[in-house]
């Protein structure tokens, strides 16, 4: 369609070319696979493992890969355990700061408490990084007193969350702590932290109850958040509220949240929620203020399909947004037209699903699952995910595949393959974009030993990418006609009536991309005089939309 006004004096007359999106590569590996723990001592018994990769990335480009190694002998013998390590790379994917691997648990946190003051273990980490590279990493821990007792009803065991805070270099700036000691038969897990810039963090853990102590089954699961900050001066965590409830329902099983904060301190918690209302478990969500007290009155249903189980939510959001912000949540779940697949759905301002759930995978001939989600400053995001027949190696071969999408939801580009190498196991893959949209994958590899009375071994790898331009939104398409001022400013028209003043384009040839609605200008700027700046009337178009279906998560 054509759109015509009539030249005045100091204008020039060039062709507008409206650019449909088309999924041009955007996406670029800077790196090949990353071994994270090559400098660790222990990976080079076959036996050791080192896997489940959590990843956070500063403002800097600067990455954080936190995992559970391996420890090996300790004070008290041949027992073996496991610990928390990390890794921090630059934005080149080199490594940081330190080119050995730090471990960030200790083997007793308190030689005065009465009993179970020794860590038996320490696994599944978490991490998140503010602006500056500072970050925290929180873990769970088994504490108990004899350290070579293996059931794991013993009511001598107690599971609580820990955390520690770390400057840009690995630093430590406090010693591990607590998250939240309660008294009763209560284990911790499952945490997630999300960081903002002023220095304040929101861990969320799973609490299980046993009424039977000696029973393995809990009697109650619930997800549970608490906001927190550090004592630069004394070198202390510092609580800044109670354990608080992040469900507004009680009912059923909650576990398995997942924390993203911004920058300015508001945060969205995501759970899996095995409510009696549905059949199978639902992913819900729910956003706080920067004060951790509730921005939604409710809880909202994620997920759209209902009647099979969906689990494993991962929540990402802009660190740019303010209070009133959008977010996105994958998770993987079964659905009436697929075997395991990976979804995700957007959550707009007003805390409402906008339009339906999708699936991020190509490929649904095999299970895939376990999602991370990531985001950067202009709302797109990019979802890692583990791919499989089900089983374990030697039995089948997992690959971790990951895809990016735009803000709006639609895809950026096709699903691709993380992991270079396929001959052995990859899975449990760890998403962190940063506010640029360059971003990090990292997972675990387990080795197909062909020796079956030896352990698989397992490490840790990462691989580093880049994002070209404005993501690949280019292509030529349909072509309209104006007339632009040669002045300072000029109006770009789009074939709706849409439209948004630009700064003067100084080249003869000049392609412009708009975050939303890609655009070619062809033509030929003339030495005409320069005009006066567009009045209002010169500009009486509407502006560059924003409504809902362009902009679901309130950036603009």
């Amino acid at each position: 369609m054509r759109h015509r006004t009539r030249p005045r004096r100091g204008q020039v007359r060039l062709a507008v070319e409206r650019l449909d999106r088309r999924d041009l590569p955007s996406v670029a590996p800077i790196t090949d696979e990353v071994w994270v723990n090559n400098d660790d001592i222990f990976q080079l018994n076959p036996i050791f493992h080192q896997q489940d990769p959590a990843a956070a990335r500063d403002n800097n480009g600067r990455s954080i890969i936190a995992y559970e190694g391996f420890r090996g002998p300790i004070d008290f013998g041949d027992y073996v355990t496991t610990s928390i390590f990390f890794q921090q790379y630059d934005a080149a994917g080199n490594e940081f700061a330190s080119t050995i691997p730090t471990r960030v648990d200790s083997d007793t946190y308190r030689p005065d408490y009465p009993q179970n003051n020794l860590i038996k273990s320490a696994y599944d980490p978490a991490v998140a990084a503010d602006a500056d590279g500072n970050f925290v990493v929180t873990w769970t821990a088994e504490f108990v007193n004899n350290p070579y007792d293996e059931y794991a009803d013993d009511p001598d065991r107690t599971v609580r969350v820990l955390a520690r805070v770390y400057g840009p270099k690995g630093n430590p700036l406090t010693p591990q702590t607590i998250v939240h000691e309660e008294a009763g038969n209560f284990h911790q897990g499952e945490s997630s932290v999300g960081l903002d810039d002023q220095g304040h963090f929101v861990v969320a853990w799973t609490s299980q109850y046993f009424e039977n102590p000696w029973d393995p089954s809990p009697t109650e699961t619930d997800v549970f958040y608490k906001q927190l900050t550090w004592d630069p001066v004394v070198g202390q965590i510092v609580p800044l509220t109670g354990k608080l409830t992040a469900p507004t329902s009680t009912e059923g099983l909650q576990a398995g949240p997942s924390v993203a904060s911004t920058a300015a301190g508001s945060f969205v918690i995501a759970w899996e929620d095995g409510d009696s209302v549905i059949p199978g478990p639902g992913v819900y969500a729910r956003r706080f203020l920067p004060d951790a007290s509730p921005l939604d009155g409710l809880q909202v249903l994620v997920n759209e399909t209902t009647t099979m189980g969906q689990r494993n939510p991962s929540v990402a959001v802009s660190r740019a947004t303010d209070l009133k912000f959008g977010y996105a949540v994958a998770w993987d779940g079964d659905g009436a037209k697929f075997s395991r697949d990976v979804f995700y759905r957007l959550v707009d301002g007003t805390g409402a699903p906008v339009g339906s759930e999708a699936v991020a995978n190509e490929t649904t001939a095999d299970t895939q699952s376990d999602p991370s989600a990531s985001m950067d400053d202009a709302g797109n995001f990019v979802i890692g995910w583990q791919s499989g027949t089900g089983g374990s190696v030697p039995d089948v071969v997992w690959d971790v595949y990951a895809r990016r999408f735009f803000s709006d939801g639609t895809p950026d580009t096709g699903e691709f393959l993380v992991n270079v190498s396929t001959s052995d196991g990859e899975y449990d893959a760890a998403v962190a974009v940063d506010r640029q949209g360059q971003f990090v994958v990292a997972w675990t590899r387990e080795y197909n030993d062909p020796n079956p009375w030896n352990l698989n071994s397992t490490d840790v790898f990462a691989r580093f990418y880049t994002v070209s331009g404005s993501g690949g939104r280019r292509a030529a398409a349909r072509k309209s006609e104006t007339s632009v001022p040669a002045a300072p400013s000029w109006l770009l028209l789009d074939p709706s009536g849409g439209g948004t003043a630009v700064p003067r384009l100084e080249s003869a040839t000049t392609a412009l991309t708009d975050d939303r609605d890609p655009w070619a200008v062809v033509g030929e700027l003339t030495d005409a005089p320069p005009a006066p700046q567009p009045t209002p009337d010169d500009l009486a178009v509407p502006a560059v939309r924003s409504d809902p279906e362009v902009d679901p998560l309130g950036l603009v």
